[in-house]
């Protein structure tokens, strides 16, 4: 799908070649350029812009990226932490179940709400909070179904990977890849 973006600003300017406000692709992921501290890989931009809905102005900033870089982490982290994550024997659907299933469909309602990306990803931090609670025991895993972890584990999986398009770092690192996509 390609959808029409609004403006993109660098520093809350409008980017321009003459006053030398501009950072190409290349320049974003290696951080030779005079606006960043250092580069950021293809995935942390991608999540960057997720941030932000595309009819809306996105500000390219270093603290942004930065940012993004650690909201980035923190979801695929939590992803590693989901994928080991199993149902209590015996456990019984409870209030917590409610919630979490709550959470997943305003998350596929978010989506459909003209592609609004940011506040999908602001439920699947929301549901972040609530794995991170149940892998820590702040949570108590026998209030989940196991039908509900493995709807939360095929929810982070759809989004993540399939609808938002990222990849695990690993996957996403430097393979030449960006070369061929940057290239015209």
């Amino acid at each position: 799908y390609w959808l029409h973006t609004n403006m993109l600003l660098l520093n809350s300017k409008k980017m321009s070649k003459s006053d030398g406000n501009t950072v190409s692709p290349p320049e974003l992921f290696s951080g030779k350029s005079e606006h960043l501290s250092k580069g950021y890989s293809p995935m942390v931009v991608r999540f960057f812009m997720l941030q932000t809905h595309y009819r809306s102005t996105l500000d390219l900033t270093d603290e942004a990226l930065q940012a993004a870089e650690k909201g980035f982490r923190r979801l695929m982290e939590t992803y590693k932490v989901l994928k080991g994550l199993e149902a209590a024997p015996k456990a019984q659907a409870g209030e917590l179940d409610s919630e979490i299933n709550k959470l997943i469909d305003l998350t596929h309602e978010e989506m459909s709400d003209d592609f609004n990306t940011p506040r999908a990803l602001s439920r699947l931090f929301e549901l972040a909070s609530k794995i991170n609670g149940l892998k820590g025991g702040q949570l108590s895993i026998k209030e989940v179904s196991a039908d509900t972890i493995q709807r939360l584990k095929q929810t982070f999986n759809d989004f993540i990977f399939d609808i938002f398009g990222l990849l695990e770092e690993a996957d996403g690192g430097e393979d030449g890849l960006t070369d061929g996509l940057v290239q015209v």
